[in-house]
């Protein structure tokens, strides 16, 4: 499957002559899917067991999510509710899906992401939908999505002065001080924008 992610075709035929007959119909549904549609009709059993089950809709989301993450966004639903896949599996392909529809900043995307994004323990996903927060100079989506991060990534200097910052818009000057108070008592400070910058530029 890794192979077949990576577009590796003549690496996925050969490993595929090293599996016995039980493996084909996983093999060939792996080289016959390359769209949104293919996915849908996907069977929800690969392999012996349903063995290559969830590495194939892994790879298989992972591609797409990178390809096309608005198709991706589209087909994930309806295979999320039909498949029974390993609690991990579903992690990595949300996480994956979030991160690029952030990203890209895919229309209408948003709503799914903030659902999702409290079950995902992903720093690379908060960090991003906070810049977003910010973009839109959204000061509550702001504190709620620093207020998700694990304790060591929210009492970073950055993302306390981005608290001081969303509590100073919001009319709230003894927490914005408190937070601009334990920003600057970190070494790595200097490196945190002066308190009248634009926000654009710190993104």
């Amino acid at each position: 499957m890794l192979a077949w992610e990576a577009g590796e075709r003549g690496l996925m035929s050969y490993l595929g002559g090293l599996l016995d007959s039980r493996w084909q119909a996983a093999i060939q549904r792996a080289e016959s899917t390359a769209s949104v549609g293919s996915l849908y009709d996907a069977p929800s059993c690969l392999g012996p067991e349903c063995a290559a089950t969830p590495a194939f809709y892994r790879a298989a989301m992972q591609r797409l999510t990178r390809e096309d993450t608005q198709g991706a966004l589209s087909v994930w639903p309806s295979l999320a509710n039909r498949l029974s896949l390993p609690s991990a599996t579903r992690q990595t392909i949300e996480e994956e899906l979030a991160f690029y529809a952030l990203l890209r900043e895919v229309p209408g995307s948003y709503a799914w992401v903030d659902r999702i994004l409290p079950t995902l323990e992903s720093e690379r996903v908060l960090e991003l939908r906070v810049r977003r927060a910010l973009q839109a100079r959204d000061w509550t989506a702001v504190q709620q999505w620093i207020a998700s991060m694990s304790d060591e990534q929210r009492n970073d200097s950055r993302w306390q002065y981005w608290l001081g910052r969303a509590s100073e818009q919001q009319g709230n000057q003894q927490a914005a001080e408190a937070h601009f108070f334990k920003a600057a008592g970190q070494r790595d400070f200097l490196a945190s924008p002066p308190l009248n910058a634009p926000i654009n530029r710190f993104l």
